[in-house]
């Protein structure tokens, strides 16, 4: 096993070049990789890793021991804590920069469902007692901007439009859906 392997198909948040360590950080959650070299490479990697990515390694962070030591993990929590809106909603442009995609179709202004939910699981499951309030206020946003008839968190691809009828028109629904029921269930 070694470090797993992830690929560029300029699709943000998590297949591109920036979603590299993201891979390698799922790779490690899931226990699939040389955690060793994981961890080296990670930490190799960590300062140019976007939030999104830093995110996915503070989740898969108890599985790979010394990945973070004590201050880096508290500052990156500070880091998180710091992008929360006022709302308790978090951004997709507060997680990263991602590529600019002139055929996406237009993101939403303010919080944004995937972002809120994929933090605030992540940081449910990872930090401390430090972030209850941060998280309450979380789950709150996200209680208030669940779609009532459908039941999903409203969110389109940040990559291209597609048909309505595809599935790809509603994988960024169904990954903040997913997030947000997850930091619900905290």
């Amino acid at each position: 096993m070694g470090i797993l392997q992830w690929y560029d198909a300029k699709l943000d948040p998590w297949e591109s070049e920036t979603a590299f360590s993201w891979g390698a950080a799922l790779g490690g959650l899931s226990g699939m990789v040389d955690a060793p070299h994981t961890i080296a490479w990670l930490r190799e990697h960590r300062a140019q890793a976007s939030l999104h990515s830093r995110l996915a390694m503070l989740w898969a962070s108890p599985k790979l021991p010394g990945l973070f030591d004590a201050k880096e993990r508290a500052e990156l929590i500070s880091e998180i804590l710091s992008k929360q809106r006022p709302d308790g909603s978090w951004t997709m442009q507060s997680l990263g920069e991602f590529m600019s995609h002139p055929d996406a179709p237009p993101q939403p202004e303010g919080g944004h469902p995937y972002a809120t939910g994929y933090t605030t699981f992540i940081l449910a499951q990872s930090a401390g007692p430090e972030v209850k309030a941060a998280i309450a206020k979380a789950q709150s946003w996200l209680k208030a901007n669940q779609n009532k008839n459908t039941g999903a968190w409203f969110a389109v691809s940040m990559n291209k439009k597609y048909p309505e009828d595809s599935m790809m028109f509603k994988f960024m629904q169904d990954a903040a859906t997913s997030f947000a029921v997850l930091a619900l269930a905290e």
